[in-house]
């Protein structure tokens, strides 16, 4: 979960009512009617709001939210947006390969037992 918590700081720091809608497939009114009623966490700038991931994985529970924001959900939906090329995310997805590398543990000095695809998947929480 953590893993996926940095990719998506990484990805995206903040979200409008609108991005948040877009992404949850709910009528925009419906996010701000959440964030007038305390409900879900938002900065307001002006008259305009923004949540964090931290307040939508509140808002929506952990479960929930890594469910909805899978590293491989969130870069298909990114490459689909045109937000990110796919050069791109074949950059992120290798760098998150690299911290499940880095979090294996050493079996001999120097060696790291290169981790298995489901290893991958299980650690980005897909």
């Amino acid at each position: 979960m953590m893993l996926m918590m940095q990719m998506m700081d990484q990805v995206h720091n903040v979200y409008s009512p609108a991005e948040v809608a877009r992404l949850l497939r709910v009528n925009e009114e419906t996010v701000r009617r959440e964030i007038r009623r305390g409900h879900l966490r938002a900065l307001r700038v002006g008259n305009q709001y923004r949540s964090t991931v931290s307040d939508l994985a509140k808002w929506l529970g952990e479960e929930r939210f890594a469910e909805l924001f899978s590293p491989l959900g969130v870069l298909s939906e990114l490459i689909g947006q045109g937000n990110l090329s796919e050069a791109q995310a074949t950059k992120v997805a290798q760098q998150a390969v690299a911290k499940v590398r880095e979090a294996t543990p050493v079996l001999k000095k120097g060696l790291a037992k290169t981790p298995t695809a489901a290893q991958v998947r299980k650690r980005l929480g897909s």
